[in-house]
C-alpha cells in the first residue's frame, strides 16, 4: 500500500488510536487525527461533511456520547453497538466527528458534543445535498436488513403503505411527515426518564411512477 508521509502518520495515529488501551495515548492520538482533518480541509469542505452522512455509526456515537459512562474508546463503543461493528470503524466515526467540530473529547474520555455544529449542510447546493441524502438511505437499508435478524419484534416497527394521488396528495403528506418528526422529536425532549438506549427512525415517501407529462 503506497501511502504519502501525510497518510502514513494518519493512519498510525488511527491504528494506535484503534488499537491502545491507554485513555490518554488515545485522546491524544484523536486530537492529532483531528488537527491533521482540519488542517487538510481548511474550506467547508461539501466531500469532507458528506463523511458524516457516509455512515449511521456517526450519528449513533453523538447520541451516546450524552450516556452516562460514555468512552471515547472505538472498544467500548464497538461492545454497546448492534448490529455488530469493528474498532477500527468506531475509531473512524469518532476522528470523522472530531475532524468536523462536531465532538470534542477530553483526556479522561469524556466528550462534549458542539450544538453550534449540528446543522452542517444547511445552505449547500441542491446535487450535494441529493448525493448526502442517497448515502444516508443506502446506509440504512442495510442496516434495517441486518436489524430484522436480530432486534426482536417486539423492539421494532416497520409499516408500509402504497397508495394512488397526485401533486396535492404529496404536499399534504410531506407536510405531515415533517410535522410529524417535530412532533416527536419535541416528545423525546419532554421526557425526564432516563435514556439508556439509542434508537433510529426513518420516515420516506416518494412517487413509484413516472409523473404524468402533458399531451
Amino acid at each position: 500500500m503506497d501511502l504519502e508521509e501525510n497518510e502514513q502518520v494518519f493512519f498510525g495515529q488511527l491504528v494506535t488510536f484503534s488499537e491502545s488501551s491507554n485513555r490518554d495515548a488515545q485522546a491524544k492520538s484523536l486530537r492529532q487525527m483531528g488537527a491533521m482533518r482540519r488542517w487538510e480541509n481548511r474550506s467547508d469542505s461539501i466531500d469532507d461533511h458528506a463523511r458524516l452522512h457516509d455512515d449511521w455509526l456517526n450519528f449513533a456515537v453523538m447520541e451516546l456520547v450524552e450516556f452516562d459512562g460514555f468512552q471515547a474508546d472505538p472498544a467500548w463503543i464497538a461492545s454497546v453497538i448492534r448490529p455488530r461493528v469493528d474498532k477500527t470503524r468506531c475509531a473512524q466515526s469518532l476522528e470523522t466527528l472530531v475532524s468536523l467540530g462536531m465532538l470534542v473529547v477530553h483526556k479522561d474520555g469524556s466528550a462534549t458534543p458542539n450544538p453550534q455544529m449540528m446543522n452542517l449542510g444547511r445552505g449547500w447546493p441542491s446535487a450535494a445535498s441529493v448525493a448526502m441524502h442517497r448515502s444516508n438511505v443506502v446506509a440504512h437499508l442495510e442496516l434495517s436488513k441486518e436489524v430484522l435478524d436480530i432486534v426482536p419484534l417486539q423492539n421494532r416497527q416497520f409499516n408500509s403503505i402504497t397508495f394512488k394521488g397526485n401533486n396535492d396528495t404529496l404536499r399534504v403528506l410531506r407536510a405531515r411527515v415533517s410535522q410529524c418528526v417535530r412532533d416527536m422529536a419535541a416528545a423525546i425532549d419532554a421526557s425526564d426518564k432516563p435514556r439508556d438506549t439509542i434508537f433510529v427512525m426513518n420516515l420516506q415517501l416518494f412517487p413509484l411512477t413516472k409523473e404524468p407529462t402533458d399531451a
